[in-house]
């Protein structure tokens, strides 16, 4: 990125800038500022007033409530925030990509934000509002998604890459950021592929930052480790659906990464005659492999039980964006839902699962095995600046019971008291796996090996 290019990445990345953005756009709706109306009315397109005025009420209420959940989100680094809240993530989105095509004709815009607001001002910065009350319209309250990718889920072929039995597995999540984080894992994998003497196969485990916009999504693809002249390497190179994505309803992750991977869906499985390595959706209905609300993903679920069901003499791995446990309370609250669905998956089957590696929160936890029936990996540590873990324990549920204990490990500082982030790199032979998780410094952090986690 160039000088400018930084510069705008650090605002839009700011939680002070979000914030100031968010609460300057509510207070022009809320006193009604004619030219804030006419963005409104041009993106919603109400057939009256007393439509637009209900549209201008629920809009402003709905910044306001951004604005509480912002001012509560931890952020490790003021101009390294991300939301989980979506109306926030599409203003930072918007921000980003309408202040990159800026053009810019003033000296002080590189002595601090506030020279910058001086200058256009927060209601407009760069022209993003229209552009975030189109997008609100269409994502947020008509709720457009993209087309869910399905295959003939009784193909045992289906979305199948065979891989040899020695290769090796490079896996990032959360790594969409297109920060230094970002660039100096993308490096490492680029020399750990030139190095090795096996097939490569790197695997994103989901989240392009802000709201897997186009233009993030070709940020994204333009970034990948795996690529040649044409783009990502097909066959080599996979991604998953993360909730960010959904934040613009997958319209570019389905609909420009996906093409640009040679995906036929957002779920597939890569398999050595000894290993399945699923690759999930949990992120098109939050939490979820299926919902009653959207039939397409019974699909997914019935080509996974049969794909399950095709292979008893491999092991699984399990690899998705949403996490199925956690040590920290309202996350492992929020994979209960996947919790219950692997029960349902396993009643009265033979479906184990070795191991599963997941991201979505931001920090690299190696899991006790000895609370789940499979090894459980977090690995959100991808490119987002997060705190050097300090907590010895996990939270306790409602009961006053431990949450997901996880081995003590020790985890280094780099610039500014952050964590490194991090990637994994498996060896696979045969029957063995060697998991490695490496700093971002290229230093190892941990390492383990794998075999059959299950007693015949």
């Amino acid at each position: 990125m160039n000088i400018f290019e930084k510069l705008w990445h650090s605002m839009a990345g700011s939680k002070s800038t979000v914030i100031r953005a968010l609460d300057n756009v509510a207070g022009k709706l809320e006193s009604s500022h004619q030219q804030t109306l006419d963005h409104l009315n041009l993106a919603f397109r109400p057939t009256n007033q007393q439509e637009l005025d209900a549209i201008r009420t629920r809009v402003a209420n709905d910044l306001r409530e951004a604005i509480a959940e912002v001012k509560s989100e931890h952020h490790a680094k003021d101009d390294a925030f991300e939301s989980h809240n979506q109306h926030a993530s599409l203003a930072q989105s918007t921000l980003n990509e309408q202040l990159n095509v800026l053009e810019v004709t003033h000296t002080g815009v590189g002595d601090d934000v506030d020279a910058f607001f001086n200058k256009y001002g927060t209601s407009d910065l760069g022209g993003w509002v229209p552009v975030f009350f189109k997008i609100v319209a269409e994502k947020i309250h008509l709720q457009e998604k993209a087309m869910f990718p399905t295959v003939d889920e009784n193909d045992f072929q289906a979305q199948v890459t065979i891989i040899p039995d020695t290769c090796k597995l490079m896996l990032m999540a959360d790594w969409g950021a297109n920060n230094d984080h970002a660039a100096n894992i993308r490096d490492l994998i680029k020399n750990e592929t030139a190095d090795t003497k096996v097939p490569v196969y790197v695997v994103h485990l989901g989240d392009i930052y802000y709201s897997g916009t186009h233009s993030e999504c070709t940020t994204f693809m333009r970034n990948w480790p795996l690529r040649d002249s044409t783009g990502p390497i097909k066959g080599h190179s996979f991604t998953l659906n993360g909730n960010h994505e959904m934040y613009t309803g997958g319209d570019g992750y389905f609909n420009t990464v996906l093409p640009q991977f040679g995906q036929r869906a957002s779920y597939f499985v890569l398999r050595s005659p000894k290993w399945n390595f699923f690759g999930l959706d949990t992120a098109y209905v939050p939490g979820r492999f299926h919902d009653p609300s959207d039939a397409r993903l019974g699909k997914q679920w019935k080509w996974l039980q049969n794909q399950m069901d095709g292979s008893v003499d491999r092991k699984h791995i399990f690899l998705t964006h949403n996490q199925p446990c956690s040590a920290n309370l309202k996350e492992h609250n929020d994979g209960k839902s996947l919790r219950d669905q692997i029960v349902e998956l396993q009643a009265g089957q033979r479906r184990p699962i070795e191991g599963w590696f997941f991201g979505h929160q931001h920090k690299c936890y190696i899991y006790e095995d000895e609370r789940l029936p499979y090894r459980a990996r977090l690995i959100g540590h991808g490119s987002f600046p997060h705190d050097i873990q300090t907590e010895k324990y996990p939270d306790n549920d409602e009961s006053g019971k431990p949450l997901m204990a996880f081995a003590q490990l020790k985890y280094r500082g780099c610039e500014g008291g952050l964590a490194y982030s991090g990637y994994v790199s498996i060896d696979v032979t045969n029957d063995m796996l060697s998991v490695r998780y490496v700093d971002e410094d290229g230093e190892l952090f941990h390492q383990e090996g794998w075999s059959s986690f299950h007693i015949e």
